[in-house]
């Protein structure tokens, strides 16, 4: 949770997060091993908690079934 983030910054830090992730190198733990993510991100601040990790749970599928290793915003509008 990133409180009182735009969804520029919000989306900046994740992008940060995914694109680090994916140039660590593992080889010392296996020849070839990467690692990746998928990220939900969702923004709307006049959902509830419960409301708020549904709908970044819906947008983290999402980014999975297009592919994985991607962030994906979810539209609550």
């Amino acid at each position: 949770m990133l409180p009182d983030t735009t969804l520029a910054a919000a989306t900046e830090v994740c992008e940060r997060l995914r694109q680090k992730l994916a140039q660590l190198d593992f080889s010392e733990l296996s020849a070839g091993l990467t690692m990746t993510i998928s990220i939900g991100l969702t923004t709307n601040d006049k959902l509830e908690l419960p409301q708020m990790l549904l709908s970044a749970d819906r947008a983290l599928y999402q980014a999975k079934a297009a592919g994985r290793n991607r962030l994906v915003i979810a539209d609550n509008n």
